[in-house]
């Protein structure tokens, strides 16, 4: 048998031989010569793996439409749940507002308590338990002689000590004593806190705790008003976050106690929802910055020394921190000369008006401040006429009527005329007075210029501005600390008994937040704020989820006086958000004049309940074509009713494709559902899968957030056994109090016949090679197999392989190989989408998908293409998607890519093949394809491949100094093309790739080549809005990390569910296509002589000994490593001496053969050499043989080769004469069973 299979083997090195000399003489090669059976290859992987037939019949068999769905409704019925919301926060926040108060005035009522030495005697009487005289209703302090400053203690104490005297026992007594003074957040024990899935992290839901502020002043602890406040608060409300009250001091009170990694790094003066309260009017600021040369002296602060400069630029970023996006600012530096922010050509806006206060611009005027450097002199005068030009550039009605700042910092004084600055100061502050603009000048003065102290004193008593003089800069905060002063004067008691913070990071983590706070007050005068936390995801998840009329509509909301919006599904989920965001206003999400006048003269108007609707035609939608931004958008036209509501101060809307309904699901009648949390609940026995447990002859089912009727409750609350029988009870046993959306269940139980199939089918052959396969609906179901725990905000919606198959309905899509997040280590996702008639036009039902592993995929294609790419000597075949994207490519193979899988992933032509992208770019074959992401103000530039109704374009004419000869072929009903690159493995062309590749676009033309990049968008950002424009918006990426639930104990004792001996497998493709082996070739330093199969934590990428770094490690209960995934050298051992035996046992007849076949091969060499002549003219592979200046250089992923080995050949194509091996003379090319 070996004879036959070595004979196989080199007849077929003959065959490539020929095919070679045929074939090179062939100036038009046909398309079926490099896609070979491919095409029908990935059919059967469509139909046979995936299952797609199966899952589609069912849904058209048993998806039928209903009744038509009422708009109106819909959106009464979310706007009312998003109200209620807000109202359970409110009703929180006004009990803590009321106890703080009340806190404020027993202490007040209560002034300093007594010295002990001044008791009046009538107080006292005697208690013998005391044996003295006392006055058990009353207490009194004893102030030693060189005490400081010190604080009157709140009710908290006092109620401490007076439950104490009615209680029994020293212990308690010190208990209760402790507890009546906080802890600092910072200071909490490890031991006293617990993990919280409501506040998803570590807090202490029965104490309280503080956060005080470095700059904090003489502070107390609240009474027992505000505790008692939040812990019913609490009770009442298990959907409540974190409660709060920040003091205008700087002393944060917590509750509950969470920990905070620094003492007094955290200022509650400086946060959102404390500015927000705070100074709730509008402001208009310029900030006016002396960087003249003497800004440039050393000061010390603390252990370190710093500029005076530096000094200021971080004041001044905190400043900026605190301004809320309703404001407008901007920033003059001046030293001889006066330097705006844009006013070298680029965003000239700045130059000549304020700008709104959003984290975009506050962090380009950050940068423009930081850039700056001391030199030269200190000339006033065009500094502060500049200063008041940006001032009245926001006139009356454009921002008019608010209260307009002018903050001035210098460390010298005029050195211009004097008298002339202050005349200069004096007649615009009249001129801005006169018009009913509100201006504040605040002058801070840095170090000891006699010059400078005198002129500032002088203008604020001539002028009236507000002087703070710093002699050390280390006080700093206390000069900007007058600027917060002089607006907590401007804030009075607030008729509105509620304010809402824009969107920020939340400290603790909990990602993107609004506060609902409001200003309190105590007599009249301010005292600090109270918040209660809204966590975006909860607080919106039935708007970000919607989908009520299938996958193409949508719901928004917007705020009514910034116009921002804050959730729209071209947003970023707000869970993904780790910083404050950048607002987006929402006319530049939905573009078009007609929602324009609608938002501006309908919905700015709208009373709360009323409900208001416009019909937009032909509106514009974007689809992610992946999960990366760089693979651009795909764009369809759908025709809109939109159904608007006022919901406090924002409007809601819901977006509904025209004349769509309701959907009818047959439910498959006794098909019971196992949940994939199978280490919490275990429905039937369980086994050991990768490096998770699984079922073995089981698909489970995940449900979404979205699937839910309360999704913040299901995100909320930890998943327990008891949760997770009530789930399965509702799912299985079909309550009518179901926690499930309509038609959740039934969509779940719709995908049997294919779980069946997965499962019992006649592919068996699949279970041993396909980590897992999956059906995701667009409603928020996931049924899977083999399956495992997943964690609970794993959105199968948003993952690149859905949003690919969406994009590209009907065709079998592949993504880019990425790493695994569920451990199989590199793979590629096959998908296809499930589509349904719905409306007037198809609509996404689901995704049905299958995770190959990158050797099976490798395997599979190498396999599988056509007979002009098995000719390595002169065509190198890849797969690209219609983005421009490689799939797949014979360098994928190397060593190197399993341990950087940056070498794999996101890999784009431009990249690898650059001569060739140009080539494609500059002939209209790939076009540059643009999207606006207002998130990051950016303007994408991605590719799209379009060959039109032809099957293949080609370049057979060598151009010269390029290496751009190819043929481009498409793979039918994918998303996929063919590449053929026809260079030799002794080609020099690859060394130099003309594309740019750079994160930011460096070309000017659309013809010229670059990788995909991305460049400012033009956008006004002074005025905050962005031109008409026919360029599609971004959409988000992806998220693409998550963590997975933890494992359960002893993991490594639960039998395997796909036992596979990975040693006996003798034949490399046996072993390549076999998931959890790998074909074993090298040692850490070179090549093996025996390569063997092992198992692919033993082997991981083909290399002995090399663990997969992407599994976990298992744990038993004795808390011992797992041996069960370690394959010794026995394996190694068993099978060298297998091939020995079977190379001395048929050692003559090989011989024999083998020079039969040299002979025969050397005549037809001999046949080439003599007739095989290119025609006359031809020059399409010239070029590319280089003779003596050969080339062995290695593919490095980034345009060019390093090494010895030849573009990795060795482990690429030329592997593939032995997957040959162990086949008879019948079925030499007939290898898809196999598969």
């Amino acid at each position: 048998m070996a004879t036959r299979q070595h004979v196989n083997a080199l007849a077929l090195v003959a065959v490539v031989t020929l095919v070679h000399c045929t074939y090179a003489n062939t100036p038009s090669p046909s398309a079926t010569e490099f896609i070979g059976k491919l095409d029908g290859r990935l059919e059967e992987l469509r139909r046979d793996c995936l299952g797609v037939d199966i899952i589609q019949n069912e849904v058209r068999n048993k998806v039928s439409s209903a009744s038509r769905i009422d708009g109106k409704k819909v959106i009464r019925d979310l706007a009312g749940l998003l109200r209620e919301r807000f109202d359970e926060r409110i009703a929180a926040l006004n009990a803590i507002k009321k106890g703080v108060e009340e806190d404020y005035a027993a202490v007040k009522a209560s002034g300093v308590l007594k010295e002990c030495c001044k008791l009046f005697p009538s107080s006292l009487e005697y208690h013998a338990r005391f044996k003295s005289k006392a006055n058990s209703k009353s207490f009194c302090e004893a102030k030693a002689k060189s005490a400081g400053n010190v604080r009157v203690l709140g009710e908290g104490i006092y109620s401490a000590m007076s439950r104490n005297l009615k209680q029994v026992g020293m212990k308690r007594l010190l208990r209760n004593i402790k507890n009546g003074v906080l802890k600092e957040c910072c200071k909490l024990l490890p031991s006293s806190l617990e993990y919280h899935a409501r506040f998803k992290s570590k807090a202490n839901s029965k104490s309280f705790c503080e956060a005080k502020a470095k700059s904090a002043g003489n502070v107390r602890v609240l009474g027992e008003g505000i505790y008692s406040a939040m812990s019913r608060n609490l009770k009442q409300n298990q959907r409540l976050k974190w409660q709060f009250f920040g003091s205008k001091e700087g002393l944060c009170t917590i509750y509950p106690a969470a920990p905070l990694k620094e003492c007094h790094a955290y200022d509650n003066r400086l946060r959102p929802w404390y500015t927000s309260a705070a100074y709730p009017s509008t402001k208009k600021l310029v900030i006016v910055l002396d960087t003249s040369s003497s800004m440039a002296s050393r000061v010390e602060l603390g252990t370190k020394r710093r500029t005076r400069l530096d000094v200021a630029k971080a004041a001044l970023s905190t400043i900026l921190s605190t301004l809320l996006p309703q404001d407008k600012v901007g920033v003059v530096l001046f030293n001889s000369k006066v330097t705006l922010a844009g006013s070298s050509g680029v965003d000239e806006c700045y130059s000549t008006r304020l700008a709104p206060a959003g984290r975009f611009n506050v962090n380009y005027l950050k940068d423009f401040i930081n850039r700056s450097r001391p030199g030269g002199g200190t000339q006033y005068q065009n500094a502060f006429k500049a200063a008041f030009t940006l001032l009245k550039s926001a006139k009356s009605g454009d921002g008019g009527g608010e209260q307009s700042f002018l903050l001035f910092l210098t460390d010298g004084g005029p050195k211009d005329d004097a008298l002339e600055v202050e005349r200069l100061i004096a007649q615009n502050k009249k001129e801005m007075e006169e018009s009913r603009e509100r201006v504040t000048i605040m002058t801070i003065g840095l170090g000891k210029d006699e010059h400078m102290k005198d002129f500032l004193g002088r203008l604020s008593k001539n002028v009236g501005s507000k002087y703070s003089q710093v002699d050390n800069e280390a006080h700093m905060y206390s000069a900007i600390h007058d600027y917060y002063s002089h607006l907590q004067a401007m804030a009075t008691k607030a008729t509105k008994n509620y304010i809402l913070s824009p969107p920020y990071a939340d400290a603790w983590g909990l990602g993107l937040m609004i506060t609902v706070a409001v200003p309190c007050f105590s007599k009249g005068e301010f005292v600090g704020v109270a918040g209660v936390d809204l966590i975006m995801s909860d607080l919106l998840s039935e708007v970000q989820y919607f989908n009520q009329a299938g996958s193409d509509s949508f719901a928004f909301l917007a705020h009514l006086n910034t116009d921002n919006a804050l959730s729209h599904p071209l947003l970023p989920p707000p869970e993904t958000l780790t910083k404050d965001p950048s607002l987006v206003n929402i006319l530049a999400l939905e573009q078009g004049e007609a929602f324009k006048q609608f938002f501006h003269g309908t919905l700015k108007h709208i009373k709360e309940n009323d409900i208001r609707t416009i019909s937009l035609p032909r509106r514009r939608l974007s689809t992610p074509k992946g999960g990366l931004q760089a693979e651009g958008v795909a764009e369809h036209v759908l025709d809109y009713t939109y159904y608007c509501s006022r919901v406090l101060e924002y409007v809601l809307c819901v977006a509904l494709p025209e004349v769509v309904t309701d959907l009818k699901i047959t439910e498959n009648n006794g098909d019971r559902l196992y949940y994939h949390r199978m280490d919490l609940v275990q429905e039937d026995e369980v086994c050991s899968y990768t490096d998770t447990i699984s079922y073995k002859d089981k698909a489970v089912v995940k449900f979404s957030a979205k699937a839910f009727l309360n999704p913040p409750e299901y995100l909320d609350v930890e998943e327990n056994p008891t949760l997770i029988e009530k789930y399965m009870n509702h799912a299985n046993q079909g309550h009518q109090d179901t926690m499930f959306l309509p038609g959740i269940v039934q969509t779940a139980k719709l995908s049997k016949g294919l779980v069946n199939y997965w499962i019992h089918g006649e592919h068996k052959q699949y279970l041993s090679q396909i980590p897992r396969r999956f059906f995701g609906s667009a409603n928020g179901v996931l049924r899977f197999f083999p399956g495992e725990p997943l964690p609970r905000n794993y959105d199968h919606c948003s993952r690149h392989w859905f949003n690919k198959a969406n994009a590209f309905k009907g065709q079998l899509t592949f993504t880019t190989p990425y790493r695994d997040p569920l451990g199989a280590g590199l793979i590629v996702t096959a998908s296809h989408s499930i589509d349904i008639a719905r409306g007037s036009s198809p609509s996404l039902f689901g995704v049905v998908a299958a995770d190959l592993t990158m050797e099976f995929f490798q395997t599979m294609v190498k396999m599988y293409l056509g007979i002009r790419c098995k000719d390595v000597t002169s065509t190198t075949c890849l797969l690209v998607d219609v983005g421009g994207y490689v799939v797949y490519h014979p360098s994928f193979a190397k060593r190197d890519v399993f341990e950087d899988e940056s070498l794999v992933t996101a890999k784009h032509l431009t990249e690898i093949h650059g001569d060739i992208a140009e080539y494609l770019i500059s002939n209209g074959i790939m076009t540059k394809k643009t999207c606006q992401d207002f998130v990051e103000r950016k303007l994408q530039i991605s590719y799209e491949i379009d060959i039109g109704d032809k099957e293949m374009v080609s370049n057979i004419e060598w151009t010269a100094s390029k290496c751009d000869a190819f043929s481009l072929v498409r793979v039918p009903s994918t998303n996929l093309y063919v590449l053929a690159a026809f260079a030799s493995r002794h080609s020099t062309c690859y060394e130099s790739v003309p594309c740019a590749c750079n994160v930011t676009c460096t070309t000017q033309t659309n013809e010229e080549c670059e990788c995909p990049c991305r460049k400012r968008l033009e956008y006004n950002y002074c005025l905050d809005e962005n031109a008409e424009s026919s360029v599609p918006i971004c959409a988000p990426p992806s998220s693409s990390t998550f963590t997975r639930p933890s494992l359960p104990v002893d993991l490594v004792r639960l039998p395997d569910c796909f036992p596979v001996q990975c040693q006996k497998i003798t034949t490399e493709i046996q072993c390549r296509k076999t998931f959890s082996c790998s074909w074993c070739t090298w040692d850490k330093a070179k090549e093996l002589g025996v390569p063997y199969c092992a198992d692919s934590n033993a082997c991981y990428g083909g290399v002995e000994g090399r663990a997969n770094p992407f599994f976990r490690k298992l744990i038993d209960s004795n808390g011992l490593g797992s041996s069960s995934n370690k394959t010794t050298w026995r394996g190694k051992v068993v099978e060298a001496l297998s091939v020995a035996k079977n190379i001395i046992t048929e050692y003559f007849p090989l011989v024999v053969a083998t020079t039969v076949l040299l002979l025969v091969m050397f005549g037809l060499f001999l046949a080439v050499f003599c007739c095989c002549k290119k025609p006359k003219g031809y020059t399409g592979l010239e070029g590319y043989y280089d003779g003596e200046e050969g080339y062995d250089g290695e593919y490095n992923g980034e345009g060019g080769f390093e090494g010895d080995e030849a573009y990795g050949y060795e482990e690429g194509y030329d592997d593939g004469l032995k997957y040959y091996e162990n086949r008879g003379d019948d079925d030499f090319f007939q290898l898809g069973e196999e598969f």
